[in-house]
């Protein structure tokens, strides 16, 4: 059946986001397949990603949407590829994310001699880290920002050329199928 009879409670699709009932394997494989199947070049659907990948490095989650989609839209990228591809910002990756990105401000800022830059406290939690936005924002959110930024140059043409292999590979590999189901099927309409 394709429909569902029954609408999933919000908790059921809550868990199925973060932990598929039919395993990472087969939802990986999902979704590489629904991006090979849209309905666009590869090129538009890579640059998509790439902006929205390269995006989603920056630190304020709500603007992560509208500036992916502002640089597909000036790349002439798939702008809903773009809007979710920011979601490899997850739970699981945004700890990762953030903390390189401030890595690499502090690291572009010492560099261009900037030292004065606060330091994030040893026993980092959620509330010291909001305690240390709120005193002092612009000295942890610059270099948090521009480190994003580097990183998403850097990420940009690593996800656009791994993401256009991958659909030009995959729609091959669906013509090839289908050409060789054609066959098969007129092969044996013959004998």
């Amino acid at each position: 059946m394709v429909f569902r009879r029954k609408k999933r409670p919000f908790l059921v699709h809550a868990k199925e986001m973060f932990w598929p009932s039919m395993g990472w394997q087969r939802t990986l494989i999902y979704y590489k397949l629904r991006l090979a199947r849209l309905d666009d070049s590869p090129e538009c659907i890579s640059v998509g990603m790439a902006s929205g990948v390269s995006v989603a490095f920056i630190p304020i989650p709500v603007i992560q949407f509208v500036l992916a989609a502002m640089l597909a839209a000036i790349l002439r990228g798939n702008l809903t590829v773009a809007v979710a591809a920011t979601l490899v910002a997850n739970p699981w990756t945004i700890p990762f994310m953030w903390y390189s990105s401030y890595r690499a401000g502090i690291e572009l800022y010492g560099l261009m001699g900037v030292t004065n830059l606060v330091s994030p406290p040893d026993d980092l939690s959620l509330s010291s880290l909001w305690a240390l936005i709120q005193a002092e924002p612009l000295e942890l959110m610059m270099p948090w920002i521009s480190g994003a930024i580097v990183i998403g140059f850097i990420i940009w043409p690593i996800t656009y050329y791994a993401c256009r292999g991958l659909v030009v590979a995959e729609r091959l590999a669906y013509r090839t199928a289908k050409k060789n189901r054609v066959h098969h099927r007129r092969n044996r309409a013959a004998s």
